[in-house]
């Protein structure tokens, strides 16, 4: 069993990271375990936020406590490839140019591209922080949820190094302003039974790899964990809408479309958010999503 001597979790607006140093032996590198989530509300983890009183989330609550909660930590895009992208190159999104859930890092010149590669500067890959703590003599090990581009995850354990190709960026551009999402109440299960196995199997090959390597590696070693939830589709069961309290789940107040700023005019319009007027919602709906994402918050493996 591995001494846990230092915990940090960084709150960002698209994901949650846990970092766990685990102690090991003097005048040695120290072990890394990297946890990261998707999607994730940081003001559920932010006794500061009314929202924290919204779920009860005790693992996360006893993490936090045993090291440092960074609740004013705020990732660098509000989509989850450039803002992954950005934490793996340490640089802003504006300097590496990935603008969109499309435009990850590249991978080299001739397989994206040419033009996105030469403004965002092709050495990018090069320097995530992956590729560092290599160079630095650690055993990389990434499981999971990656997508960063850049080929970043790709050959490793389950991991995911691609980013999709979407319309978003052409569209916007266009100004068409059409659904390109699905209904979010169509994205609502809240009797599943096992939601987000996936996610259960990559924890349980980051925790199978952590027995058997954790201890007995002569290299300090670098453990990537990437999991998808609380990521739509909002898929969940009574077990963790338990954790969920109902009376502080409340309907948040919908600024009217034609006095939204027109990127989130064209944001609420391509994810099915705003159609027929909005009349299409009730209050039960948004209620519904809104339980089933926080008790995805509360999962636990």
């Amino acid at each position: 069993v591995m001494t846990m001597t230092t915990f940090a979790t960084l709150l960002l607006f698209s994901s949650t990271v846990f970092v766990c140093l685990a102690s090991p032996p003097q005048k040695q590198q120290p072990n890394i375990v990297f946890v990261i989530c998707d999607s994730m509300d940081g003001r559920v983890v932010d006794p500061s936020s009314s929202v924290y009183h919204t779920v009860n989330t005790p693992n996360l609550d006893s993490l936090a406590a045993s090291g440092v909660n960074f609740v004013n930590n705020y990732c660098p895009s509000p989509q989850c490839v450039p803002s992954r992208s950005a934490m793996f190159a340490g640089r802003y999104v504006h300097k590496i140019k990935t603008w969109s859930n499309a435009q990850g890092l590249c991978v080299n010149w001739s397989t994206a591209d040419p033009a996105h590669c030469a403004d965002q500067g092709n050495n990018s890959y090069w320097n995530t922080f992956d590729y560092q703590f290599e160079k630095a003599g650690y055993d990389v090990q990434l499981y999971g949820k990656v997508d960063v581009g850049g080929g970043i995850g790709g050959g490793f354990h389950g991991s995911s190094g691609s980013t999709y190709a979407g319309l978003t960026a052409w569209t916007r551009a266009a100004n068409i302003t059409h659904p390109q999402k699905m209904d979010p109440r169509t994205l609502v299960n809240d009797k599943t039974t096992n939601p987000f196995a996936g996610d259960a199997k990559i924890i349980e090959k980051c925790v199978e790899w952590l027995q058997k390597n954790g201890t007995s590696t002569k290299m300090p070693f670098f453990l990537y964990c990437g999991i998808n939830i609380p990521h739509p589709a909002y898929h969940t069961n009574a077990t963790w809408l338990a954790f969920v309290n109902e009376s502080a789940v409340t309907v948040p107040t919908w600024i009217p479309f034609e006095k939204m700023h027109p990127a989130d005019q064209y944001e609420a319009a391509s994810k099915a958010l705003h159609y027929d007027g909005m009349k299409t919602f009730s209050d039960s709906d948004i209620l519904s999503v809104r339980r089933s994402y926080f008790a995805m918050c509360a999962q636990r493996y």
